[in-house]
């Protein structure tokens, strides 16, 4: 069996939103969209990178941890907002092949909102997203499934039929061999086994489960909120001012300009570390925001 497991989804939006970077900076709809967008992204994008955690409300779908034995599990991002759940076990659920044999791939993608069905070549040569919102369940999706030209599905347990397929986490099975499709089943897996009465040390970015987390590799699957209800002002203020720097810079065609005087008309360039915007002093607001991870 082939099977890929994929980054959790990230849902989010930006640190500083489009309209107070324009308010700030008295730019038009125009001149945000046609240049302004740029600095603002890269610009939070380079926050995001230094610090090594988002800032804005930014929801994780599934995404799955190593449990280590222990009762304390660090998540990869902080503060945490809010946990929806935690499940402690991921198992096949859902047995699948591909029954043509004239196809050069076949393969099964899950995402955040589909199951994709994909076959290249042959007599089933055809692309199926059937929607997690519409086929909810392990029974709704085997039939789905089965309704489908050259694809064979199977419940692996009954008692799996009622389990919901928006637990499914982000995996990719490949049912195709070099030498012609795969008659072997491959397997859908889902997250279930819900854990209660953990506790979040928000701050720290940390769950306490008093039944502890069993060892295994990616065998841990949460789904959480990280980042900040209200984006704190020094973050705020960095943004906002080094995007106005570089806005200022471009409205008057002076990249990399550190120095200049009129008379005799001279001009010194330097690097952007030099140039008054990232240096050491500015970028210091942000050290004490680093997700350091012990």
């Amino acid at each position: 069996m082939t099977r890929r497991y994929f980054a959790s989804i990230k849902e989010k939006m930006s640190i500083v939103s489009s309209t107070i970077i324009k308010t700030y900076l008295g730019m038009s709809t125009d001149d945000y969209t046609n240049f302004g967008t740029y600095i603002h992204n890269a610009i939070e994008a380079f926050i995001k990178n230094y610090c090594g955690q988002p800032f804005e409300s930014t929801v994780f779908t599934n995404k799955l941890y190593d449990g280590s034995g222990g009762r304390i599990l660090r998540l990869d991002e902080k503060p945490i907002i809010s946990v929806k759940y935690i499940a402690l076990s991921i198992d096949d659920v859902i047995k699948i092949k591909h029954t043509l044999t004239d196809a050069s791939l076949a393969s099964v993608v899950v995402d955040s909102t589909n199951i994709t069905l994909t076959v290249e070549g042959g007599a089933g040569n055809s692309s199926n997203a059937l929607a997690k919102a519409t086929y909810t369940t392990c029974t709704l999706l085997v039939a789905a499934i089965n309704a489908l030209s050259g694809w064979s599905a199977e419940i692996y347990d009954s008692d799996y039929n009622a389990l919901k397929t928006a637990y499914m986490q982000d995996q990719q099975l490949e049912c195709a061999q070099d030498e012609g499709v795969s008659q072997d089943w491959q397997y859908l897996s889902l997250a279930h086994n819900f854990a209660s009465g953990f506790v979040i040390n928000k701050d720290m970015g940390e769950v306490y489960y008093p039944g502890g987390f069993s060892d295994g590799f990616k065998n841990i699957c949460i789904t959480y909120t990280a980042g900040y209800t209200t984006v704190p002002s020094d973050v705020t203020f960095f943004i906002l001012d080094t995007v106005k720097f570089f806005w200022n810079r471009k409205s008057n065609d002076a990249e990399n300009i550190s120095n200049w005087r009129v008379g005799d008309l001279a001009m010194t360039y330097s690097e952007l570390k030099t140039a008054g915007v990232l240096n050491s002093d500015i970028t210091a607001m942000l050290d004490q925001h680093k997700n350091v991870r012990i």
